[in-house]
């Protein structure tokens, strides 16, 4: 349950979500990975 969700009582809109083109790295937990694989994910920012 998001702020506005709780503050509001109904789900936000995301309609108005645009993409920057902004990477960003998402870190993957030790306990989601194996020994091999890579530490984060590539992602791209939303807002």
């Amino acid at each position: 349950m998001t702020p506005e969700e709780a503050w509001s009582g109904r789900k936000p809109s995301v309609n108005h979500f645009r993409v920057f083109g902004c990477l960003a790295h998402v870190h993957i937990p030790d306990s989601q990975r194996k020994k091999l694989d890579s530490k984060s994910k590539k992602c791209v920012l939303l807002g």
